[in-house]
C-alpha cells in the first residue's frame, strides 16, 4: 500500500497476478481496512463474481468521468453524443453479455438512421469504453475488437488552386472580415486546426525565433510550426488589432475570449466564389498537399502537422493534376533503354504422346 498526494493505493500480486485499486481521499485506517476486504474477496473469488455483473450504465458513468477530464471539450461533447445512442440500446445489459453479435446487430440497426461514419464513431467509443473496463479491471476482453468499422466513402477533397486561393483571399478583405482573411491564411500557411488557430495565444507566437507554438493540440502534444516572412507580418498585425487585455491573438473584440467559430463567414465567402461544400478543414488538406508537391520530407510534414503516423499525410495530400502532369512529362524526358537485339530462340517441342 502506498500514498500518492492525498490517495491512498493498493498494488500486490495474488496466484500470480497483479492487482491495483485506488482508495481516493481517506486516512491510512480506512485504506487498509478497504485492502484486507479487497483481498478476501479476491480469495474467496467473490471479485470476478463482480467484474462479470458491472451494469453498462456503471461503466457509462466511469468512463464520462474520465473522458470530462482527461480529453478536450470536442472529443467528450463526441462521447457525450455517442454514449447517448449506445445508453439507448445497452442500458440495463451487463458487460458480460454485450458480445460481438449483440454490438453488430446494434450497429445494423444504426444504418437505418446514421451514415457509416456516425455508425464507426459510436463502435469507437464502445471500444474504448471496454479498453477503459479492461484497465479499471472491470471486464477481461474487448467484445467490440471482433467488430469490424465500415468502409467509408471516402470524401472526394479537392485543395484549393492557387487561382482560388486568391479569390477567397481577396474576397474576404473586400468584405471587411479582416480577422477570417487572416485566419484562412494561417490555416493555408501553417498547417494548423481551426481550434488551434482560434484558441492561439499571444505568448505562444515567438517573433524573435519565428515560432509558433502550437499548445491545444488534438492530441495534446505541443509541436513547433516555422513562421515564414508574410505569415509572420500577418500575426504581428493580428496580435495589434486583437484586445489589448487579451491573451488570444484572435479575441473577440467584445468578450475577449477566442472566437467560437467563423463558419458563417467562411461558408459565405466560398459559396461566393463558387466553391459550394469546401469545409475550413481541407484549407488543411491544401496546406499538406502543397508541402508534398514542393518535396518537403514526410517527416518534416508529420512533424509539423501533429500526426502520429506518415499514414495520415496520404490521406491529407491530394496531388493536383497539373503535378501529375508536369510528373509526366518528365517522365518522357528520361530515355527509356531496351536491349538493342534480342536473341531468338526455337520454341522446344514437348512431345506429349506418351502421356
Amino acid at each position: 500500500m502506498y500514498q500518492r498526494k492525498d490517495r491512498w493505493y493498493s498494488d500486490f500480486w495474488y496466484e500470480g497476478k497483479r492487482y491495483t485499486k485506488g482508495w481516493g481521499v481517506i486516512n491510512k485506517s480506512v485504506a487498509k481496512e478497504k485492502q484486507r476486504k479487497f483481498i478476501n474477496d479476491i480469495a474467496s473469488g467473490e471479485w470476478e463474481s463482480k467484474k462479470k455483473n458491472v451494469l453498462f450504465e456503471k461503466l457509462v458513468e466511469r468512463y464520462l468521468e474520465f473522458s470530462k477530464t482527461s480529453k478536450r471539450p470536442a472529443s467528450h461533447k463526441r462521447d457525450v453524443s455517442s454514449i447517448t445512442m449506445l445508453l439507448k440500446c445497452f442500458k440495463g445489459q451487463y458487460l458480460s453479455e454485450i458480445n460481438p453479435w449483440v454490438i453488430e446487430k446494434y450497429r445494423r440497426e444504426r444504418l437505418n438512421d446514421v451514415t457509416k461514419a456516425t455508425a464507426n464513431r459510436e463502435r469507437s467509443c464502445l471500444s474504448n469504453m471496454f479498453n477503459k473496463a479492461i484497465e479499471w479491471e472491470l471486464v477481461e476482453d474487448n467484445p467490440v475488437q471482433k467488430v469490424k468499422r465500415y468502409r467509408e466513402e471516402i470524401k472526394d477533397v479537392k485543395p484549393l488552386t492557387p487561382e482560388k486561393e486568391r479569390e477567397l483571399l481577396d474576397w474576404l478583405k473586400k468584405s471587411k472580415s479582416w480577422h477570417v482573411w487572416a485566419i484562412v491564411y494561417v490555416a493555408l500557411y501553417a498547417g494548423m486546426r481551426k481550434r488551434e488557430i482560434l484558441d492561439l495565444r499571444k505568448e505562444n507566437v515567438d517573433f524573435r525565433k519565428r515560432i509558433i507554438h502550437v499548445t491545444h493540440t488534438k492530441n495534446w502534444e505541443v509541436r513547433d510550426i516555422p513562421m515564414s516572412e508574410m505569415l509572420t507580418k500577418v500575426l504581428i498585425e493580428a496580435i495589434e488589432r486583437s484586445r489589448k487585455n487579451s491573451p488570444y491573438v484572435f479575441a473577440n473584440p467584445k468578450t475577449g475570449d477566442p472566437f467560437t467559430d467563423i463558419k458563417t463567414s467562411f461558408t459565405k465567402a466560398v459559396r461566393k466564389i463558387g466553391l459550394e461544400g469546401f469545409r475550413f478543414h481541407d484549407l488543411r488538406h491544401t496546406w499538406c498537399s502543397r508541402m508534398c508537391e514542393l518535396g518537403i520530407a514526410e517527416t518534416a510534414i508529420q512533424k509539423a502537422g501533429g500526426w502520429k503516423t506518415r499514414s495520415m499525410i496520404s490521406r491529407y495530400s491530394h496531388p493536383s493534376m497539373d503535378y501529375i502532369r508536369d510528373a509526366f512529362e518528365k517522365l518522357n524526358k528520361v530515355p527509356l533503354i531496351f536491349p538493342s537485339v534480342v536473341e531468338e530462340k526455337p520454341l522446344i517441342k514437348i512431345d506429349n504422346s506418351a502421356n
